[in-house]
């Protein structure tokens, strides 16, 4: 099981400024290099979210924020703009895991520059797919063009509660 520390604490031991997105400690500890004032977050992972280590826990930023702000520690977080430094408050939000897929970004994989459109060799067609509410994955049809099977993901992607920014480009 994976240790986490009391809400509680984080609002004792940390100050955030969700203009900034800046998390830092509200107290001095003699044993740690805690200084009131000073940044608490100042390193990043290799998965590339700010984070820090308290008494031997490692915690990322943006779950403690959330966390601090809620109450309770989130399933996911999602960074709306897609980048994993911004933790302004504006940027972050507690969702499921659902719902955080239905705001990525495209990958480098993706060759149409569309997500959820591939090309069908066979058929010599774009191909339209999409997760549905219930997880499913729909077929939306083949297109003559990009552009048709582009436009017909969007409008699903519309009905079916993805973010706005999902499919953004961030190489």
């Amino acid at each position: 099981m994976t240790k986490t520390v009391p809400i509680e604490t984080l609002r004792r031991i940390f100050v955030y400024d969700g203009e900034t997105g800046n998390l830092t400690w509200s107290f001095d500890e003699g044993v740690m290099p805690h200084v009131r004032g000073k940044q608490a977050f100042t390193s990043k992972g290799s998965h590339g979210y700010w984070q820090t280590n308290y008494r031997g826990i490692v915690m990322l930023a943006h779950r403690v924020i959330i966390a601090m702000e809620t109450g309770e520690w989130p399933i996911q977080v999602d960074h709306i703009n897609g980048d994993k430094a911004d933790n302004r408050r504006a940027n972050i939000r507690p969702v499921t895991q659902s719902e955080n897929r239905k705001n990525l970004s495209l990958t480098a994989k993706n060759k149409s520059g569309v997500m959820g459109v591939s090309w069908d060799k066979v058929n010599g067609k774009w191909v339209a797919r999409i997760k549905d509410a219930t997880g499913r994955m729909k077929n939306l049809g083949r297109f003559k063009t990009l552009e048709e099977a582009a436009a017909v993901r969007k409008q699903s992607e519309r009905q079916n509660g993805y973010h706005t920014n999902h499919g953004r480009i961030t190489r």
